[in-house]
């Protein structure tokens, strides 16, 4: 059983690049998770990564927003617009906003990779304009004519 006390995190040193420094938070990795807690370690598609605890009881829209707030200083070059921005991956399925960690079924006590993956501001808004309502959805032919 891992002692919720004692709970020793690791930055990890990634290339130094020569930016301003930043009030975003170190890229952290955990090795002692509380028993009460869920470590996700969110992985970027350029293999960066970072650790954060969670309540098994926290959406997937309070994961989004934590890691949005605490933007690692070394990957200030890919932060999002906003939260919305952020699109979380668990083995190859969406994670929707609304879902809690524990109805994902995520164990306690452990580390749980998942992808994140950012999406860009403009194409964002069009994937949210170009999914058609109930009305426009229900109506034209759905029927396939062969010659």
């Amino acid at each position: 059983m891992v002692d919720p006390t004692d709970s020793t995190t690791h930055t990890v040193t990634e290339p130094a690049t020569e930016r301003p420094t930043t009030t975003a938070h170190p890229v952290v990795v955990n090795d002692k998770i509380p028993g009460n807690k869920i470590n996700l370690r969110f992985l970027l598609i350029s293999s960066k990564r970072t650790d954060m605890l969670f309540d098994p009881q926290d959406t997937i829209e309070i994961v989004k927003n934590r890691i949005w707030q605490a933007w690692p200083s070394e990957w200030e070059d890919e932060h999002p617009e906003s939260p919305q921005h952020l699109r979380v991956v668990h083995q190859g399925k969406f994670m929707e906003a609304n879902n809690t960690l524990a109805s994902h079924k995520l164990d306690v006590g452990a580390t749980t990779t998942v992808h994140l993956l950012l999406r860009s501001g403009p194409a964002a808004e069009a994937d949210e304009k170009s999914k058609p309502n109930a009305e426009q959805a229900t109506r034209g032919c759905r029927c396939c004519i062969v010659m």
